[in-house]
């Protein structure tokens, strides 16, 4: 008889303890209901850009299965301050959102070659020379996220970035080497090369918006990308520094010496900023 009683009570202590769950699982989620992320937005950012990067030498394509014959660390990142502008389109349900979006951001942020790996030789001593510089980018990107309550949300993100940038650097010293001898020259060019152009990244991140006075909206975000770029130094080195053994110039591309040079990015965005809801 005991037995059974007790076997009564928990089941009506654990029922009880259920619908307390339902209530408040139902009372949570009905402020969710009345949170609503969606319609328009529009905003400006305030934006904090960190930059890093390493450097690989490569053989000529040719060649390359054999790996990096010289390779950097990652240098210490460096960071700027800049402003970005933003627009997004949100749609949502029962609290839930998704909303495509348009970004600009004026990234100016520029990093040195300060660091390299113990095994990368004698030949990478362009420290504090060769750099690294992301001028800006603008892209596409989907935020997807959840109303926590009417002023506050979070949010993931994904998108794609076409990213400008610039570099500068050498495959070489002010001087090259003259094969069959056992001395460098003087180098009659130039052997630094800058070169600008533009590359398409993925980006991933997160952020959350905070509702500050009816349409207005503060947020705060961060995303990050990771893309490599060819510093193209072959072209401008290859005539002058590969030489056969009488010191006639030959083609780099058809040259087992021939390298190329790479720059391996890793840009990580902070973001500020206010957002007006239309």
């Amino acid at each position: 008889m005991i037995k059974y009683y007790c076997y009564i009570k928990f089941n009506v202590l654990k029922i009880f303890k259920i619908k307390i769950f339902i209530i408040f699982f139902i009372l949570f989620f009905s402020t969710n209901l009345n949170a609503r992320t969606v319609g328009n937005y529009i905003g400006i950012d305030l934006i904090k850009t960190n930059l890093s990067f390493s450097m690989e030498k490569f053989m000529h394509p040719a060649n390359q299965n054999i790996g990096p014959i010289q390779k950097s660390v990652q240098t210490n990142a460096s960071s700027s301050y800049s402003f970005g502008l933003k627009y997004s389109y949100a749609l949502n349900y029962r609290g839930f959102f998704i909303a495509p979006g348009l970004i600009y951001e004026k990234n100016n942020a520029k990093n040195f070659l300060n660091r390299s790996s113990e095994n990368a030789g004698p030949r990478i001593d362009f420290f504090g020379k060769s750099y690294s510089k992301i001028n800006k980018r603008y892209g596409a990107k989907i935020d997807v996220g959840f109303d926590i309550n009417e002023s506050f949300s979070i949010y993931g993100t994904v998108g794609h970035a076409v990213n400008y940038y610039q570099s500068y650097g050498s495959l070489y010293f002010d001087n090259y080497f003259t094969p069959g001898r056992d001395w460098y020259e003087p180098n009659l060019k130039d052997p630094w090369k800058r070169v600008s152009g533009k590359k398409n990244a993925p980006f991933f991140g997160g952020g959350f918006r905070i509702k500050i006075y009816k349409n207005w909206l503060l947020n705060g975000e961060y995303n990050y990308t990771r893309f490599t770029i060819d510093t193209k130094n072959e072209d401008q080195t290859g005539n002058l520094l590969y030489q056969d053994l009488e010191g006639q110039p030959i083609d780099p591309s058809k040259s087992d010496d021939a390298v190329k040079k790479y720059y391996n990015n890793n840009v990580g965005v902070f973001k500020l900023g206010v957002n007006f809801n239309f």
